[in-house]
């Protein structure tokens, strides 16, 4: 094997390592989304109208703080994910439609979550969504 070709070899490991990176920076994304909905839910459990009583003691509800830290967070993420993108070929030309699909894919997320903790059925069109999210983000890649 000549030099030529242990170049490209390592070159493609490297974007091999930055695809897989990026896809955990994604799911890792995805948690912390449905966990940052959860945490704002439970919060709002409480919520008895909008009074500013009501307001304010949401506001300094645990639920909510640890909701908009692990939303935050989340969004952070969102950004390095975002940026990893744009260091890959075959996702340079296409950053709307990632933004776009990776911003959707957390919706599958927050589903799961809410039907396995918070007990909601999973409806029709919830289903056909995910899979229509998943479809995209499989053509995505390809």
């Amino acid at each position: 094997m000549n030099l030529k070709e242990k170049y490209f070899i390592k070159l493609k490991k490297i974007k091999m390592n930055q695809l897989v990176s990026f896809i955990v920076t994604i799911l890792i994304y995805n948690v912390l989304v449905a966990i940052a909905v959860l945490f704002l839910g439970l919060a709002s459990i409480n919520l008895t109208g909008f009074s500013i009583r009501s307001l304010t003691n949401l506001f300094f509800n645990l639920y909510f703080i640890l909701g908009l830290g692990v939303s935050f967070g989340a969004r952070m993420l969102f950004t390095v994910a975002i940026s990893q993108a744009s260091n890959l070929n075959q996702l340079q030309n296409s950053a709307t439609s990632l933004t776009y699909i990776v911003s959707l894919s957390s919706l599958i997320f927050v589903v799961v979550v809410n039907s396995k903790i918070l007990g909601d059925t999973l409806k029709t069109n919830q289903i056909i969504g995910s899979a229509i999210i998943i479809i995209g983000l499989i053509l995505l890649f390809l």
